[in-house]
């Protein structure tokens, strides 16, 4: 479903959590990137959407001086926009089921002649989701018992990924020590997991 007043959240459900939109930020240009943050902050304070999550590149990390980027893309989180970075494995299976239902959409996928509908190919997706793309699905819903991501790890990987071009090889204390006000949370953290505790 589209909704003409948000044009850069192409995708929008209906979830458990009322209306989701999905918009992806993959841009390389952080120039292009900090423009479409920001359209994006202003579309979402129309409370047309209940639910906004914003699909980053763990590949396509912010770089230091992309300031007007940043600053939008917290600015989205204060709002309780969720920041997700989907495996490489899901963006490709994703890529797929874009083209899949692009191509029903045009009437060009059929099966021995005969035009598939998209409502069709829609609900055999659904049906045949693969597990990596199911979970995923449940996450932007925001469906209950769903692995929701947190926003402070999100920072913390964007953070991780702007040090990596530099410095490819890395160990977990430099990265630490490179990251100073993220060393607290990442102890924290760790001590959650060590402890088998949820977060």
């Amino acid at each position: 479903m589209r909704d003409e007043r948000l044009p850069d959240v192409p995708l929008i459900f209906d979830g458990p959590r009322g209306r989701a939109g999905l918009s992806v930020c993959a841009q390389s240009n952080m120039t292009s990137l900090a423009a479409r943050l920001k359209r994006l902050k202003s579309q979402f304070a129309l409370r047309r959407l209940d639910r906004l999550v914003v699909l980053r590149d763990s590949r396509i990390p912010l770089t230091p001086g992309a300031k007007a980027a940043r600053q939008y893309l917290e600015e989205l989180e204060q709002q309780q926009v969720v920041v997700i970075f989907p495996s490489v494995e899901v963006l490709a299976g994703l890529d797929g089921l874009r083209e899949l239902l692009s191509d029903a959409k045009s009437g060009d996928l059929d099966c021995q002649g005969q035009v598939i509908p998209p409502q069709m190919v829609e609900e055999w997706l659904m049906a045949n989701l693969a597990v990596a793309l199911r979970d995923f699905s449940d996450e932007i819903l925001g469906k209950p018992g769903a692995a929701g991501p947190n926003n402070s790890d999100t920072r913390d990987r964007e953070a991780v990924h702007e040090i990596l071009p530099a410095q490819p090889m890395l160990s977990a204390d430099d990265a630490a020590r490179a990251q100073q006000p993220l060393v607290d949370e990442v102890a924290t953290a760790t001590r959650r997991v060590e402890g088998g505790e949820e977060h």
